[in-house]
């Protein structure tokens, strides 16, 4: 692990600048949970909204949002995760209670900012079309101009499981099939929200 300052981020940044400017590109924020260093998220954001940098976050949406507000309303584009509707499941799975993620997710859907709702889809735990069917429909009644992308579970932090002696997960998921995905995108469009594919 390496500290870093803000200065230091922001002196690293600059240089791609004038790239930014003429691309459309940005800047996103990431991890992790970028809301979990509040402060440092807030200067960086301030500071690229300033600069007319365009900014973007990643974020499981498990934070305070009286707290985050003022950070959000200077992003141009958030990306979600929603990893399961059923509660007990979410629970069962992740250790906590997906109802204050779905409130922030209508709060933040106030906000009117570019927003794609994610799911990391993992056979077993949240690939039935049950589960898909009422995400789309949650964000096509909470979030205007309503998109998700599906995100397939996959087998690249393998390294990481095992250096943090977390054997009994390592194979615990198998890595959904393209067809399968492709199914589970068709379902979302029926409940007419759009699919985006970054990748």
């Amino acid at each position: 692990m390496k500290e870093i300052t803000t200065d230091e981020v922001i002196k690293e940044i600059e240089k791609d600048f004038i790239f930014f400017l003429s691309s459309g590109g940005g800047v996103t924020f990431s991890g992790g949970e970028p809301t979990n260093q509040l402060e440092f998220l807030r200067e960086l954001v301030y500071y690229f909204y300033k600069k007319g940098i365009y900014t973007a976050i990643e974020t499981c949406a498990l934070f305070d949002f009286e707290k985050c507000k003022d950070i959000l309303e200077k992003i141009d584009h958030i990306f979600v995760d929603i990893k399961n509707m059923d509660d007990e499941k979410h629970k069962e799975y992740t250790g906590i209670s997906n109802k204050k993620i779905l409130e922030n997710v209508k709060k933040m859907a106030t906000l009117n900012k570019s927003m794609v709702i994610r799911i990391p889809v993992i056979p077993g735990f949240n690939d039935s079309t049950e589960n898909i069917k009422q995400t789309a429909e949650f964000v096509k009644e909470n979030v205007k101009n309503p998109k998700m992308e599906l995100l397939p579970y996959h087998m690249l932090g393998l390294d990481k499981y095992k250096a943090l002696g977390l054997y009994d997960y390592i194979y615990k998921f198998e890595v959904p099939s393209k067809e399968k995905i492709n199914d589970l995108e068709g379902v979302i469009e029926n409940c007419g929200v759009g699919v985006v594919r970054y990748k």
